[in-house]
């Protein structure tokens, strides 16, 4: 039996880089993801993806809509709640998302890469679903 050879991707640096196996398209994909947990996308039973950001304006919407009445034991908490929620959803549409303990970006392909970074800094653009990689001086798709 024969086995088709793929390579296994690597940083800058040569070392394996988190990855699995497409075996669709022979070839191995870089695993997206932070704090040790790979990036999903959220897929509805018709198989469309979930709009997370239009998910969450309708629950603040309901909850606008739908206020207890002055005094409730619940009201502070739907106030935290609508608080929170508005939080998630700024950062949801803000544009380039980093978080600084795994040198991971996220952004749209129209925004400014930073620069101002570590060497093998990773961004993933959620428009394209390229990634790059930082190798000090620019920007390099892998």
């Amino acid at each position: 039996m024969a086995y088709n050879t793929v390579s296994i991707k690597k940083d800058v640096d040569g070392k394996p880089i988190p990855q699995y196996y497409n075996a669709l398209q022979n070839a191995y994909e870089v695993l997206q993801g932070r704090n040790g947990a790979n990036r999903v996308e959220l897929y509805d039973a018709d198989g469309n993806p979930v709009d997370l950001v239009g998910l969450i304006e309708t629950i603040i919407n309901i909850l606008n809509q739908n206020n207890l009445p002055i005094g409730a034991s619940t009201e502070s908490k739907q106030d935290e709640i609508i608080s929170n929620l508005v939080d998630i959803l700024t950062k949801l549409q803000d544009g380039i998302k980093q978080d600084g303990n795994t040198m991971e970006y996220y952004g749209k392909s129209t925004d400014t890469k930073p620069t101002d970074i570590k060497v093998g800094a990773t961004f993933f653009e959620i428009d394209t679903k390229e990634v790059y990689i930082f190798d000090g001086e620019s920007w390099v798709v892998i």
